[in-house]
């Protein structure tokens, strides 16, 4: 059986949030997206829909890169019981808009 390969997913958060334990529940639940582009079209969108709020104000957002394991039986098991944290492999801000 060939090795199975980790994923690859992006997601965004506020700048003004803590990167220690970035994937502790919160209870606010993160948008994950296929690629950097969407990701960053996202936040492109949020920042628009701001605009038209007089009392909202922008915080900077982090573009993130994440790797999770490989979607095994065992892996989704710690997802489903442990959460995100569980199964992220490698976490990389890829940039700020």
């Amino acid at each position: 059986m060939p090795e199975e390969q980790p994923l690859t997913f992006f997601t965004c958060s506020p700048i003004c949030s803590r990167t220690e334990n970035r994937w502790a529940v919160t209870g606010i639940s993160d948008l994950f997206f296929p690629d950097e582009e969407t990701a960053r079209q996202s936040v492109f969108d949020l920042r628009k829909d701001l605009k038209t709020d007089p009392d909202a104000e922008w915080v900077a957002m982090r573009i993130e890169k994440i790797e999770i394991l490989p979607m095994t039986k065992e892996n989704v098991m710690m997802l489903l019981n442990e959460g995100i944290s569980a199964i992220v492999k490698h976490y990389q801000i890829v940039g700020i808009e």
